[in-house]
C-alpha cells in the first residue's frame, strides 16, 4: 500500500506519524505529530523533552534496535502522549523507526483517578479495620467497657460490611439482563422499608404506596434500588424528620420517590452526584457508588431517575416502565447476584 495512504488513514484516525534516524538522531514528524504536540513546523520534537525524558527515550531506540519494537511515553505541559512503532530495515537506506503519535491524557487522568479512588476505598476500609482491632484489644483488657465496646465494634463491623456489599455491587453492574417477572412494587417497598426500620429504630421511614403497582420487574434488583435511595436520604436527610417513599401508578409507568429534608445537594456535586466513587459529602459510610448503581439498574428497565434539590427537600424520583424494556443495557453480571 502506498505510505502517504498509509499516513493519510492514520491522520484520520488521529495518530499522527513519525519517523527516527538512531543513526543520525533526526526525528521527523507529520503535520498532526506537530500539532498534537504543539509545535510549529520548524521545530524540533526532541527539544520538548526533558533530560530524563531524552535519555528514556535514547534508552527506548536501542531498545527497538534489539528487539524490533519502539514504545515510549512521555509528557509535555499538561498533556500526555504515546509514541508505537516499528525498526524498518533496508540496503538502500539506513534503518529507521516508523510509527505513530497518540494524545493518551484521557486515560492518563483517568487512570490516575481510579488510582486516587482505590486508595481512597483502602482508607476507608483500613480505618474501621484498625477501629475494631483496638477495640477487641480494650475488651479483653476491661470488662468493663466491653458492652459499649462491643456495641461500638458491631457498627463499624456494619460500616465495613456497606462498603463491601457496594464493591460487590459495582463490580456485577457490567453484563446480564434483568431477570424480569411480574411483581408488585408496593411489596418491594413494605419489606425494604421493614428492614429499613429495623436497622434505623430511631430513625421514621413513612411509606406511601397510594396504589398496587405491578409491572415485569426484576424484584431483588429493585429492592436494592428502594434500599440504597433510603440509606441515602437517611444519611443525609435531617436526624429528626421522617424519610418519605412514594410509590404510584401513572398508567403504563410506575413512580418510585424517596425523599428527605434537610440540606440541598451541592450545586458543585449534581453534575457528578451518579458517578461511581463520588460521595455527597465527607460524613460518608460508602464508597458513593449507591447513587450510582441505583442509576445502572434503573436504566436497565428502561426507566429514569431525576433529581430535585431545595432548601426544604431533597428528592429522588425513579419512573419505570411497567413492560420489558426493548433494549436493555445489561447492567450486571449473571449468576453473581446477592442480596445485601
Amino acid at each position: 500500500m502506498d505510505p502517504d495512504v498509509l499516513a493519510l488513514a492514520a491522520d484520520c484516525a488521529g495518530l499522527g506519524v513519525w519517523q527516527i534516524f538512531p543513526a543520525t538522531g533526526t526525528w521527523l514528524c507529520s503535520p498532526l505529530s506537530k500539532k498534537l504536540l504543539g509545535i510549529g513546523k520548524q521545530d524540533d520534537p526532541a527539544a520538548l523533552l526533558s533530560r530524563e525524558d531524552r535519555k528514556r527515550s535514547t534508552e527506548a531506540i536501542e531498545r527497538a534496535m534489539r528487539v524490533g519494537e519502539y514504545r515510549f511515553e512521555f509528557r509535555s505541559g499538561d498533556r500526555w502522549f504515546s509514541a508505537i512503532g516499528r525498526v524498518v530495515r533496508s540496503r538502500r537506506a539506513p534503518a529507521s523507526i516508523v510509527g505513530t503519535l497518540q494524545d493518551v491524557t484521557a486515560q492518563k487522568l483517568a487512570l490516575e483517578e481510579r488510582e486516587l479512588r482505590l486508595g481512597e476505598v483502602a482508607h476507608d476500609l483500613l480505618s474501621p479495620l484498625t477501629a475494631i482491632r483496638l477495640g477487641v484489644h480494650v475488651v479483653r483488657q476491661d470488662r468493663k467497657e466491653a458492652p459499649a465496646m462491643l456495641s461500638r465494634i458491631d457498627s463499624l463491623i456494619t460500616t465495613v460490611e456497606r462498603i463491601v456489599s457496594e464493591l460487590l455491587d459495582c463490580s456485577r453492574s457490567r453484563l446480564s439482563e434483568p431477570e424480569q417477572a411480574e411483581v408488585a412494587l408496593a411489596d418491594v417497598c413494605r419489606s425494604v422499608v421493614a428492614e429499613a426500620a429495623i436497622v434505623h429504630p430511631n430513625r421514621q421511614i413513612v411509606l406511601d404506596a397510594k396504589d398496587d403497582t405491578v409491572g415485569e420487574w426484576d424484584a431483588e434488583r429493585l429492592g436494592q434500588v428502594v434500599r440504597n435511595l433510603i440509606e441515602n436520604a437517611l444519611q443525609h436527610g435531617s436526624p429528626d424528620t421522617p424519610v418519605e417513599v412514594t410509590l404510584t401508578d401513572s398508567g403504563d409507568r410506575a413512580v418510585l420517590s424517596v425523599t428527605n429534608r434537610g440540606p440541598p445537594v451541592p450545586d458543585e456535586l449534581r453534575a457528578h452526584l451518579f458517578e461511581p466513587f463520588r460521595p455527597r459529602s465527607s460524613k460518608r459510610k460508602g464508597v458513593g457508588l449507591g447513587l450510582y448503581i441505583v442509576k445502572r439498574i434503573v436504566e436497565a428497565h428502561g426507566g429514569s431517575l431525576e433529581l430535585s434539590s431545595g432548601k426544604a427537600k431533597t428528592a429522588f424520583r425513579v419512573t419505570l416502565p411497567k413492560g420489558r424494556p426493548a433494549v436493555q443495557s445489561a447492567p450486571w453480571k449473571e449468576g453473581s447476584r446477592s442480596r445485601r
